[in-house]
């Protein structure tokens, strides 16, 4: 069943979701884009290393499972009554309020086989990539990128958190309101953006996705790509659209998407 919106879904903002939902829109999005690009480029997922400060629960390495205790032997039974317990004390811990999580993130690098060279890299920001620590070293990669006269494609899906692509923010008012947006960085022509703006009643994007100047753009369609996520992932038989979207949303967009639910029977 497909999501009831007709382009964006906010309640995938969840952090219950979104994570789901970034791995498999990376996942299928480079899908999408392969069978387009000629045989000179391969659409290649690759991961870095996002270094944040974190007080979420770990999932341990070592885990302590109690066991029946072993039914003693005839002869240990007489021995039992007599047995002595030995309590052991443990050393002292030093105790710490936060600890560094190691999170890894998926993007895109459209790669040309005859150079060996990353020509295009495209992002889907997730939330830590808009605040604190995390925007800081996305903001480091950006710049090494820009530097580097890498293609840039940045799909911000998000409302909440820091402004954090390229393109400056007061070049974009005018256009408000938007939800969201994406923003393509052509290294041939480093003076603009191109921006694709994000609105709630619209269907998402289809974004041209650039090569080598001498090559032509690839189309890569958010809709269709966001429309297979939640397909695969049947969020619809875990959202509850009768709950207030899990972002803090403008009247405007909360009217609207109160209406619209109603319309389409959920709420």
């Amino acid at each position: 069943m497909p999501s009831p919106f007709p382009g964006l879904d906010p309640y995938l903002e969840s952090p219950r979701y979104w994570q789901d939902f970034h791995e498999r829109f990376i996942t299928y999005a480079a899908e999408s884009l392969q069978p387009q690009l000629t045989p000179r480029y391969r659409a290649l997922i690759s991961e870095r290393l996002v270094v944040e400060a974190t007080e979420r629960v770990m999932i341990p390495d070592v885990t302590v499972v109690r066991r029946p205790a072993p039914r003693p032997s005839v002869a240990e039974e007489g021995a039992i009554t007599t047995a002595v317990a030995v309590e052991v004390e443990a050393d002292e811990p030093t105790l710490f309020a936060t600890f560094l999580d190691d999170l890894r993130e998926a993007y895109i690098e459209i790669i040309d086989r005859r150079g060996e060279r990353i020509v295009t890299a495209i992002e889907v920001l997730s939330p830590i990539n808009k605040t604190g620590e995390g925007r800081k070293q996305y903001r480091q990669k950006q710049e090494e990128m820009l530097r580097g006269s890498v293609n840039l494609v940045e799909i911000d899906l998000l409302h909440e958190g820091e402004h954090t692509v390229v393109v400056p923010r007061p070049n974009l008012q005018r256009h408000e309101p938007f939800h969201s947006l994406v923003c393509v960085w052509r290294a041939a022509n480093p003076l603009y953006c191109e921006v694709y703006f994000v609105r709630l009643p619209e269907r998402l994007p289809r974004v041209r996705i650039p090569l080598l100047p001498e090559d032509r753009d690839v189309v890569l369609d958010l809709q269709a790509v966001a429309t297979r996520c939640y397909d695969a992932a049947r969020y619809d038989l875990d959202i509850d659209y009768s709950q207030l979207p899990p972002v803090a949303l403008p009247p405007p967009d909360l009217a609207w998407i109160e209406n619209y639910l109603r319309e389409k029977g959920v709420r």
